[in-house]
């Protein structure tokens, strides 16, 4: 007798689950002991890790048709970006296992910051600072060089959701503990009916504090659509609507990698002042950050469909 396709999917499901959540596991333990490895020699572990995450990927990364062609890249180099993206992935994920035994020196190794002049400015108006950005995997060991420095931020975002695989909420759980208790960060969560976030953002500006928002990953409340990379996309009004609320200024920033890999270099642009409506600030945002994402498409986090 024949089985059914349906009850050949019940059997094969949880099995190629459970599949996944070893090679998860694998992957994060791999990454944790070679946290514990000289910089150097961790790094090399973490990018071979991720090429062959890239290799034995369950599913291919595809790229936004639209941004390819604004790109102007060719299948062969957008191939290469998507094995820099996973090797990227991997060394974000090396320094995030690093955060509970560094000292606040160690961040001048990972990271190095450009720009601290203009969020000087920005500060001396007394009225806050919005840092933006694009998702990228290094962004909280940008943020984490900030408190290190002095400049402990409060981040805007989604708490680690049921859409992940159990090892990778842990970790990420992990990573923000790290950064407040042992760097002063904050989060603030934003969930489903909680009104608050916004207030509680304009209330760390008020008291002349940091708060980080990354755009282009928005809830649908809060979507604009933009033009960035030559096709319409969606970013988040959030930062826009609360800087021109409070008269805090913007400031994007980007992080890039050097050929040496390491220390990456995270770039801080001027400030800028929402003078219209917050849809055309966010359009300014979207400006903004483009000329980064065309230098280095890998670090782009979004630009692949998974």
């Amino acid at each position: 007798m024949r089985s059914s396709p349906k009850l050949l999917r019940l059997v094969v499901a949880p099995h190629r689950r459970i599949r996944l959540w070893l090679r998860l596991r694998f992957y994060l333990i791999v990454l944790r002991v070679a946290a514990r490895l000289p910089l150097s020699i961790g790094y090399a572990v973490a990018r071979q890790v991720g090429r062959l995450r890239y290799r034995f990927r369950p599913r291919p990364l595809h790229v936004n048709a639209d941004v390819m062609r604004a790109l102007g890249a060719a299948p062969a180099q957008v191939e290469g970006w998507a094995r820099q993206n996973c090797e990227l992935r991997a060394s974000g994920e090396l320094e995030a296992s690093r955060y509970p035994r560094m000292s606040r020196e160690a961040f001048a190794r990972l990271i190095g910051i450009e720009g601290l002049e203009n969020l000087d400015a920005a500060l001396a108006k007394g009225r806050g600072a919005l840092l933006y950005s694009c998702h990228s995997w290094s962004s909280h060991t940008f943020i984490g060089a900030l408190a290190a420095l002095g400049y402990p931020p409060t981040i805007v975002g989604y708490p680690p959701g049921r859409e992940l695989a159990p090892a990778e909420r842990s970790f990420l759980r992990r990573r923000a503990a790290a950064l407040e208790k042992r760097f002063g960060c904050r989060f603030i969560w934003m969930q489903a009916g909680n009104l608050g976030v916004a207030v509680k953002a304009a209330n760390v500006l008020r008291r002349n504090g940091i708060v980080v928002m990354l755009v282009d990953f928005p809830h649908r409340k809060s979507a604009v659509e933009v033009r960035f990379l030559e096709h319409r996309s969606s970013f988040t009004l959030g930062p826009a609507f609360v800087a021109k609320e409070i008269g805090a200024p913007l400031l994007d920033f980007f992080i890039h990698r050097e050929k040496g890999w390491f220390p990456q270099v995270a770039e801080i642009g001027a400030p800028f002042w929402v003078q219209g409506n917050p849809e055309e600030a966010a359009q300014e945002c979207a400006s903004m950050l483009e000329p980064h994402v065309r230098r280095d498409p890998a670090a782009w986090t979004r630009l692949w469909e998974r």
